[in-house]
């Protein structure tokens, strides 16, 4: 709960907007940063050195929610600050959607694809998963073909489950 988090999420109507998404990531009052000008490599230096600073003293974790949704220049500026920090306890997760009815602009795709990085694919959850969430966070005893019916409709993505079982 006290680790230093900037977080911020692609918006599927601002991927046209050069730098929207690093507007909002700069504007986080965990870790206001001033960006000057329009140069995606500027805008990474100076994330680089606000985050590299950040995370000298303890962990710092950067959370990109629906990354797939943000705007090429911002991610490039992301790119650009992750090869510049070579020190410090920093985290970035990048958190994208994939598959049939995901629309990504090409230019986000091959920054997020050449970022060194590590990636996990998260599999839809199945019926016995759904339960399970049911369980945890509504306290619901799905009937097993309620919930492989709820899975089948979310296609098995938790935030869909979520907003079914709040």
């Amino acid at each position: 709960p006290g680790l230093p988090t900037v977080a911020v999420a692609g918006l599927a109507w601002e991927t046209g907007r050069r730098g929207a998404l690093a507007r909002r990531l700069a504007a986080d009052p965990a870790a206001p940063i001033p960006l000057a000008g329009d140069d995606p490599g500027a805008w990474g230096e100076a994330f680089a050195e606000c985050w590299r600073a950040m995370a000298q003293e303890e962990p710092l974790l950067v959370l990109i929610d629906d990354a797939h949704h943000g705007d090429p220049p911002s991610l490039q500026a992301i790119a650009s600050a992750v090869v510049r920090i070579h020190q410090g306890r920093l985290l970035l997760v990048l958190v994208t959607a994939t598959g049939p009815g995901i629309a990504t602009h090409p230019d986000v795709r091959d920054v997020l694809d050449r970022l060194p990085a590590e990636r996990v694919r998260v599999p839809p959850l199945r019926a016995d998963e759904t339960r399970l969430l049911a369980a945890l966070v509504a306290g619901i005893d799905l009937p097993v073909p309620v919930a492989r019916r709820l899975a089948e409709h979310t296609g098995g993505v938790p935030r869909y489950l979520l907003e079914i079982l709040r």
